[in-house]
């Protein structure tokens, strides 16, 4: 079960990324099932002594029958806090006899939160409005492994970097891609842009857009052979249906290349792209909106820095 430690004092558990999607129509994000299993891990969790833990439901649609009876005795060993739980888990919680001993108002985010149990944490409520949206961003920069030195032009980019980041090994593991699809699919919902299909120019941008096309519940086309002239087949395609409104899904924005790239392709075929998301975004385009999980800020942290390489005089 994927959890950490936004601070010393507090384990936190995003259960939307340790759930199976199973894609409705009636929530943007899919039905995200919440099994049996999942459940019992939880419960082991609270059984091990330790600081305060956190399990957020947000996403969380529809749980196994029966699957939090394991919660009827209480036998935690640390304050419990349930929270963003939405009324048709909490009516599947209360038939199954979790003891929701104590709800705290939240009217600033119009949520739901519960303690478990009878231990509490005076100063754990006040830390509920930090933690929400900082998880994906801490996970990602733990993983530091992902980051090779390179000192050299990057591929396919005009650009120098100190370091390569290799979103390709965070995409191996299965939860880190979910993690990764949750984030930026939470993101393009918040902000409310209307569009129909999410496009990936690069191999790598593919393996996220993939997963995010699934949560959101949207067309996918991947091309993987964008140039200065757009091959003819492929704009033929996309001229099959015009005014087609797209995100753009990448792993990296260094400078926005791609990005413009895609914005003049679809353009050409009669489509618009009115958004880009990323792993990570350097210097994002500053004519569209532009969703990251990392920001430059964020990647010069973590050692990754450009620079224009120095043109030699009459050359």
């Amino acid at each position: 079960m994927i959890s950490w430690q936004l601070t010393n004092n507090l384990e936190y558990v995003p259960l939307n990324v340790n759930c199976l999607s199973v894609q409705g129509p009636s929530c943007p994000l899919g039905h995200l099932l919440l099994a049996e299993n999942v459940a019992i891990a939880m419960k082991r969790l609270c059984e091990i002594a330790g600081p305060p833990i956190i399990f957020d439901f947000s996403g969380i649609n529809i749980s196994n029958p029966r699957a939090f009876q394991v919660f009827r005795e209480e036998l935690v060993a640390r304050p419990v806090l349930f929270i963003n739980v939405i009324d048709l888990c909490l009516a599947r919680l209360k038939d199954d006899g979790v003891p929701l001993e104590e709800e705290l108002a939240d009217q600033a985010i119009g949520v739901r939160h519960f303690w478990v149990g009878s231990q509490r944490d005076a100063d754990l409520p006040a830390a509920l409005g930090k933690i929400n949206g900082r998880y994906t961003r801490h996970f990602l920069m733990a993983k530091q492994g992902v980051l090779t030195d390179w000192g050299g032009i990057l591929p396919s980019t005009p650009v120098n970097a100190t370091k390569y980041y290799d979103v390709k090994r965070l995409c191996i593991e299965q939860n880190t891609l979910q993690v990764i699809a949750t984030g930026i699919g939470t993101a393009v919902l918040k902000a409310g842009i209307a569009f129909d299909v999410v496009v990936a120019s690069s191999l790598t941008g593919s393996l996220v857009a993939v997963p995010v096309s699934i949560l959101l519940g949207k067309r996918l086309r991947c091309w993987t052979d964008l140039g200065p002239c757009f091959r003819p087949k492929r704009r033929m395609d996309w001229a099959e249906g015009k005014g087609r409104r797209c995100i753009l899904v990448a792993d990296v924005i260094c400078m926005g290349t791609e990005s413009r790239t895609a914005q003049a392709f679809l353009a050409a075929s009669g489509n618009t792209l009115v958004g880009c998301a990323a792993v990570a975004a350097y210097l994002p385009p500053n004519n569209m909106q532009c969703f990251s999980l990392l920001d430059r800020s964020d990647l010069e942290q973590m050692g990754y820095q450009l620079s224009i390489p120095a043109m030699g005089v009459g050359t």
